[in-house]
């Protein structure tokens, strides 16, 4: 399977709780609109859902509508996410959801 490296920037983060577990631990959802570079340029919207083990770490899994090129080829499909994030940043490995793509 050909793997390719690319980079997500967030342009807003809309994050809302779920469910408030013992401190400092939460359950919360997020909106992400953004813009992919380097192997896969466009944009994208990502929806996640994440736990916070504390403030600044955790884990997320979610999907990224993805709309762009790469390579020379143009289009659309959808990415599975399933990573973890700390301070430094947001840890993932997508793939593309079958069927997805246009």
């Amino acid at each position: 399977m050909p793997k390719i490296t690319a980079t997500y920037e967030m342009s807003t983060w809309n994050e809302n709780t779920v469910r408030d577990l013992p401190s400092p631990q939460k359950c919360a959802n997020v909106v992400a609109p953004g813009n992919f570079s380097g192997a896969m340029e466009g944009e994208g919207s990502s929806f996640y859902l994440l736990n916070y083990v504390t403030e600044k770490t955790g884990f997320f899994t979610g999907y990224t509508c993805f709309k762009g090129k790469i390579g020379p080829k143009q289009g659309s499909f959808v990415l599975a996410d399933d990573g973890r994030f700390d301070e430094k940043g947001a840890y993932t490995k997508w793939t593309i959801v079958k069927a997805s793509g246009t």
